[in-house]
């Protein structure tokens, strides 16, 4: 998604500041995947607490830029409560593994007062179609690849339907923050 938003704000006219921001403290897999040039370790050897949370929510909240998308940690704990707290809207992204969890984030960002603004699945199988299943609802399932393919294609690694879900969405979001302005 950060590459395309980079992307549509280059060769559209989305005039919308923008920034990228892991709030997880123990896992850094979207630096690791958006930093192609640097050696950024996936994992940290950190434990939550309830002062990192604080930390990383007040360095959310201070951001200035009109759209930060923010990699929230997957598990719902009272820190992963703290550090979305600044944020307006979710996307909720979880493997068909860990399916049974998109209630309980329903739930905790409704607890928080945000908005879902997508629900994406992740499968690896070939028996699963990857596409919108509720264009409307922003529903739909993203078709996931092996974590060196994406580092060395990026965004030309995913097959057609899950490009086009991520572009689309993220159209969708652009439109959104111009909206609100």
């Amino acid at each position: 998604m950060i590459q395309v938003i980079r992307e549509r704000k280059r060769n559209r006219s989305y005039n919308i500041s923008f920034t990228w921001m892991p709030l997880d403290v123990t896992d850094n897999s979207l630096a690791a995947l958006v930093d192609t040039n640097d050696e950024v370790e996936q994992k940290r050897d950190v434990e939550w607490s309830k002062e990192r949370a604080e930390e990383r929510q007040a360095m959310f909240e201070g951001r200035d830029e009109r759209l930060v998308l923010a990699d929230a940690p997957g598990k719902i704990t009272d820190e992963l409560q703290t550090v979305i707290q600044p944020a307006d809207a979710v996307i909720v992204l979880a493997s068909r593994e860990k399916e049974d969890m998109v209630e309980d984030w329903k739930l905790a960002a409704k607890e928080c007062g945000l908005d879902i603004f997508a629900e994406l699945t992740t499968v690896l199988e070939d028996d699963i179609g990857a596409g919108w299943l509720d264009r409307q609802e922003r529903q739909g399932v993203l078709r996931s690849i092996e974590r060196a393919e994406f580092e060395q294609r990026q965004i030309d690694a995913l097959e057609d339907p899950t490009r086009r879900v991520v572009k689309q969405l993220v159209t969708d979001l652009l439109k959104e923050c111009e909206a609100e302005d």
